[in-house]
Order: structure tokens, then C-alpha cells, then sequence
């Protein structure tokens, strides 16, 4: 039995009330909000119901992750060692 009604791709899906919660929480994870500041303003008592029912993974905080840990491949690290203590080129002594 087919469906009455077939949605078409301009169709936009129906969006909650309670799906904004889930939106609020993401969007404050981008902006680096605290998860314990942002279990307080959402009323949970734990911070688990938080992060595991109401976090979402975005592109973006996908995007920043890949890049932090980016930082720490051997290149980076390579590049930062020698820019914070550069190897002192040896000077003529004095004597």
C-alpha cells in the first residue's frame, strides 16, 4: 500500500519545539560554552544527559577537533619546538 501522501524534496521536515533544545545545546558547545554551564541553563541534573541526549556533532565542531588534533602530528610538533627554543647560532667567543 503506497503512502497518501509522497514528500517531495522541496518539502521541509517539521521541526519541535523540543528539537530547539537540542539545536541551543550544539550551538553553545560551538561558541565553547562550559558543559557544566550549559547543564545548569538546561536544567539537567546530570551533565551526562547533557552531552550524550542533547549534544550534537557539527561539521564545524568536527572541523575544529580535526584540527587540534592535527596539532600534535609529528611536523607540528617538530615546527613548534624549534620556533619557541630556536637552536642559538654559535657565536665567536670572545677571549
Amino acid at each position: 500500500m503506497e503512502p497518501l501522501h509522497r514528500k517531495t524534496r522541496y518539502e521541509k521536515k517539521k521541526i519541535r519545539f523540543h528539537d530547539l533544545r537540542h539545536s541551543y545545546v550544539t550551538l553553545l558547545i560551538e561558541a565553547k560554552a562550559s558543559m557544566k554551564g550549559i547543564q545548569k541553563k538546561m536544567g539537567h541534573a546530570k551533565e551526562k544527559t547533557t552531552s550524550n541526549i542533547y549534544a550534537h556533532v557539527t561539521k564545524k565542531l568536527s572541523r575544529d577537533t580535526a584540527d587540534k588534533f592535527n596539532k600534535f602530528s609529528p611536523q607540528n610538533i617538530q615546527q613548534l619546538d624549534t620556533t619557541k627554543n630556536p637552536v642559538p647560532n654559535p657565536s665567536p667567543s670572545s677571549k
